[in-house]
């Protein structure tokens, strides 16, 4: 095993104790990321970094099982599997093929893949079934959006701190 490889493995360990120390501290309620109505969900900064930090294949496989492990204890069947799956394989293509590992490029990511997940979730579970639609949306949903960008901003220095020299894998092509 060279030493890149060996560079990387220690960083993938690193990166996925990280990532269930975060999760079980958030889902255990030990510590409750709650402001008012706003919830902050870190699986999805840590889902879009996976991508970020270590390429789509990681990013999506990554959301896949986060996002099936979620869907198990939530009764939102499969939702949070295919939009973080999406979420983690698109922010890996787009730092491979389209930006550079900075940090306007992490807030970016992590704003879109934010916003995609709460107004999805919004509209599948909400829009067309809850009198209060509008309410929810502004009150739990856009309040949840901001909180949760906020947050994975402040993880992405904590991630840069740990993974930040991390060399980009050259393409298979």
């Amino acid at each position: 095993m060279t030493a890149l490889k060996l560079r990387f493995f220690i960083s993938y360990v690193i990166y996925l104790l990280l990532s269930l120390i975060f999760v079980l501290l958030q889902s255990s309620g030990i510590v409750t990321l709650q402001i008012g109505y706003a919830s902050a969900v870190l699986i999805l900064p840590l889902t879009v970094y996976a991508g970020y930090y270590f390429g789509e294949y990681f990013g999506a496989t990554f959301g896949l099982i986060v996002g099936a492990v979620t869907d198990a204890f939530a009764s939102t069947l499969c939702f949070n599997t295919v939009i973080l799956t999406v979420c983690g394989f698109a922010a890996g293509l787009l730092v491979t093929r389209l930006f550079n590992r900075n940090l306007s490029a992490a807030v970016v990511m992590n704003l879109v893949g934010g916003f995609a997940y709460f107004f999805l979730k919004w509209l599948v579970l909400y829009a067309f079934r809850d009198p209060a639609a509008g309410f929810i949306l502004t009150r739990f949903s856009l309040t949840s959006f901001i909180y949760t960008a906020v947050l994975g901003i402040l993880l992405y220095f904590l991630l840069n701190l740990i993974l930040g020299k991390l060399p980009i894998r050259p393409s298979k092509r």
